[in-house]
Order: structure tokens, then sequence, then C-alpha cells
């Protein structure tokens, strides 16, 4: 009875890593393939229920399975241009536009605006919350200091600034806040860091960082600071923590061409956001990802973010958000989005489909089921098959050299007609899934009793 045990412990272990290995180390989310409001991703953050993406027409809340979104048509945003993010606990988060600062704790807002700061209508660029709880917002005018009831506003007329854009924003876990300023009339970038009553700064162009934007701060675990740029020399990331700075551009690391725009920590680990595609850092290794070696849709990446899961997002210029993680993504629920093997419509079933108790879609009409594996691993042509499901019911599975897979669930359109007490009929139309690599193939189910069942490829 133990050695029975032992085997079915050891097979449950082995089925189970099996699957886990099986899930897509790449996933995108599109405005094709998901309620994503634009494909313009310009800020991004996480915390243990939710991830905030931020765009360009609206803000999205992501919980693993369900979409929220608004824009200034269901809510009181003062913009839909969203332009920094950062979480507040308890689901809440803070949101930066164009044109001013809001926040949300899931059901109420706190918009701010002309009759309570003075800043309301500037654009705000990157958002911060510092080891005492306060919350910063760089702006085109100053800096912001929310304590919780009230704003202080620090501009070039009230401290030693001498720029007044601010670009990037952090807070180190020492009460420090970091900051990146712009002089558009002198054409050069300034560092400041912000304690108590001090103020200190670095002129860039004084560190041999001639003509660079101070775009991102990144705040390390243990305190190292690092500051990312882009300008008319590329892009450099500067370590700022001691003297001299130490940079790295595309000269002397691994780096690609093109400006950074945008930094995140996982552990020791840096991923940067760069015009030549999404980085990976780990203090000795640079590990570079772009559309022509990766699923990344886009290189241009504007946004980098890692969650409580170590998933890696990465906001882009024109193809959505990318979700990455070495031997696949983790979620608590079943992995919507585009990957390879897989194109999800999840977010509006076209009636009269439904998700049952199994959160697996069916037809009211004749309880039809739609399914697509994940993709195998591995050589060998595409199989497509159908198999009964039980009374009215048809799954579609798709395999790689005989590998039959788990299903996910990939309605899109449909036709379905009754015939008769004991007997029905389905098929649907345009596409069911999708096999992504460098070219579509797309699937088409056609199943009937009277036709076997059968899954049709076609529109490559």
């Amino acid at each position: 009875m133990a050695y029975r045990f032992t085997a079915l412990f050891i097979v449950f272990q082995f089925v189970a890593t099996t699957l886990r290995a099986q899930e897509p180390e790449w996933v995108v989310f599109d405005s094709t393939n998901s309620p994503l409001p634009h494909n313009q991703v310009q800020a991004i953050a996480s915390d243990s229920s939710f991830v905030w993406i931020g765009t360009a027409n609206g803000l999205a809340r992501y919980d693993g399975r369900h979409w929220i979104t608004h824009d200034t048509s269901n809510s009181p945003l003062p913009s839909a241009n969203i332009t920094a993010l950062a979480t507040a606990g308890r689901g809440g988060v803070w949101i930066g536009t164009d044109h001013g600062i809001a926040f949300y704790d899931g059901s109420a807002w706190l918009v701010f605006d002309s009759v309570t700061t003075p800043h309301s209508q500037l654009a705000v660029t990157s958002i911060a919350r510092d080891a005492g709880g306060n919350v910063w917002a760089g702006t085109e005018h100053g800096l912001a200091r929310w304590d919780g009831s009230q704003w202080t506003i620090y501009s070039d007329t009230t401290t030693p600034f001498v720029e007044p854009l601010v670009l990037s924003l952090a807070a180190d876990p020492h009460g420090s806040i970091w900051f990146g300023t712009w002089d558009p009339f002198a054409f050069r970038g300034r560092l400041w860091r912000h304690q108590g009553s001090s103020w200190t700064n670095a002129r860039l162009d004084l560190n041999a960082l001639p003509s660079s934007f101070p775009e991102a701060i990144a705040v390390m675990a243990d305190g190292t600071v690092w500051l990312g740029t882009s300008g008319t020399t590329g892009g450099n990331l500067v370590n700022v923590t001691g003297t001299p700075w130490v940079a790295y551009n595309r000269l002397n690391s691994g780096l690609p061409p093109g400006g950074i725009s945008s930094l995140a920590t996982d552990g020791p680990v840096l991923w940067i956001g760069t015009g030549g595609g999404l980085v990976r850092y780990d203090g000795i290794m640079w590990t570079t990802y772009d559309a022509e070696n990766s699923e990344l849709p886009d290189d241009f990446v504007l946004s980098v973010a890692v969650d409580t899961k170590g998933n890696t997002w990465a906001g882009t210029l024109t193809g959505g958000v990318t979700v990455y993680k070495t031997g696949g993504v983790v979620t608590d629920a079943r992995i919507p989005g585009r990957h390879a093997g897989h194109r999800d419509a999840d977010a509006e079933l076209p009636e009269p489909l439904q998700r049952d108790d199994n959160d697996q879609v069916q037809s009211r009409v004749t309880g039809v089921r739609i399914a697509q594996s994940v993709r195998c691993p591995g050589q060998g042509s595409v199989d497509t098959r159908a198999r009964n499901a039980g009374r009215g019911r048809t799954r579609a599975a798709m395999g790689r050299s005989g590998c039959l897979e788990r299903h996910i669930l990939l309605p899109v359109s449909h036709t379905v007609r009754q015939q008769n007490d004991q007997d029905s009929c389905a098929s649907v139309g345009g596409w069911v899934g999708q096999l992504r690599t460098k070219n579509s193939e797309f699937l088409v189910l056609n199943s009937c009793p009277k036709q076997s069942g059968r899954a049709e490829r076609v529109g490559f």
C-alpha cells in the first residue's frame, strides 16, 4: 500500500510539473484580444490583487481573470491619457494623467481639481510613495506631495529647483526622494535628491551625459539607485549611488540602441524598457528580448513592472502589454491573451454563449463546448482532432506529434441550430484560436453528429 501511494504521488508530481512546463512564457494583451483600452501602454503598477495598466486612452485593471476599464465616459478621471501609476495598498491606485491626478480605491474616486489643488491641470509624469506613506507626484511644474490630507507644492519659486519639469521619480527605503528634471532651454538634465530639508543635485552633462533626459529611476532593495536616460547620445543606464557614476550604454554593455524609458526591479534583477526591446540585467549578464527573438510585439517598451508572482509586464508603444516569466507566466486563473498556441476573446462572449461552473464556455442552446490546447513543445506537424465530450457536446483538441494538451476555451463566433430532441448540430465560424509564431494559423471548428465532428485548419 505504501509503495502504491508513493508511486501515485510521483505520478502526480510528474503530471503537475509537466502541466506547469506547458504554461506559456509570453502572453500578449492588446485591444484585439482583451478589453485593453489602447495599445499604447504608458504605465503599469501592481499589488497582491491587481495589475493596473495605464494607456493613452484609458485605465485597465486585471486580476488574472477579469478586466475592468475606466475612462472619462464611465469615471471622473481628469483625462483618459494615463501617464503614471502607483499602487496604494488594499486595492487602491494613484493615477497620473496629462491633466491632473486622481485616486481610486476600487469603489470611490478622489479627483484633485482646481478647487482643491493649484496644480490640477498639470501633466503628471511620475508618481511614487515614500517609506512614510506620502505620495509624490512629478509634474511639468515641479513636485507635489500628498500627506493624506493636503498637498504641498515644490516648484522653482519655493525650492532650489533650477528646472521645474520633472520627468522621473522614485523613493528609496531611507526616506529620500530621487527625481530627474529637464531644462528645455539649456537642453540638459539634472538628478535631484531630497531628504528632509536637504536638496542636492547633479547636472547630467557634467557627468559625461550630455543632452540626456532623465527618463527613469529605480531603487534596488540594497539601496542602489539606477538612472535610465535617453537623448541624442542614445540610452544610458547609470549607477548613481556612489562617485564617480558608472554608466552603461550600447558600446560597453548588452544594452540595445535606443533610449531607456522605464526601469523596474525584481530582487537583484533590473528590468529595462528601451527603444530596442526589453532588457534583463542581473549585475553580470545582459539579455535583450525583442520582436525577433521573442513574443514581444513591439521593440519600443514604454513601461515595465514586476508583479507579486514574479511576472514581468512590459507596456509597448503600439503592441499592447506583454507578460513574461521564464518557465511560464504564473496566474491564479487560466491564461487568456495571446501567446504561442492561444488567442482568447474571453472579455466579450457572443450570445448565446455563457460560462459553466467549471469556467468553460457553453452554448445555452445546445451545450456546445469549444476548446483549444496550448502548443506542445517539440517538432512535428500540427495535428487537429475533435472528440465527443458528451451528448450534444464536441471538444476540439490540438496536439503536436500526438501530444494532447490541456484545453483553453476560445469562442469567437458561432451559429447554432437545434435538430431534434436527441440530436444537435453546431458550427462555429470565424476563428476559434490562433497558433502564433511569426506566421498566423487559424482554426475553425465545424462539428455535427452526422459529420462525425472534425476540426478544420484554414486561413494561413
